[in-house]
């Protein structure tokens, strides 16, 4: 997982590379840090639904005594 001071000392090049693996689509036509954020954002939405998907999503359920 990236954080906003690893991207932004990256090239262009390599945080292109980073987009394609996270599978975000046209990034052959954003700036340097419109990429940085497509990438912090592709990540948050990635790990929120990995969360829900584990039933990590807060809700708790009341046991019955």
């Amino acid at each position: 997982m990236y954080d906003i001071i690893d991207l932004n000392s990256r090239k262009v090049a390599e945080l292109r590379d980073i987009a394609k693996e996270l599978n975000i689509a046209r990034t052959d036509k954003l700036k340097k840090q419109e990429l940085v954020y497509a990438i912090l954002d592709e990540q948050a939405l990635t790990t929120s639904a990995k969360a829900k998907a584990d039933g990590d999503d807060g809700d708790k359920k009341e046991s019955s005594k």
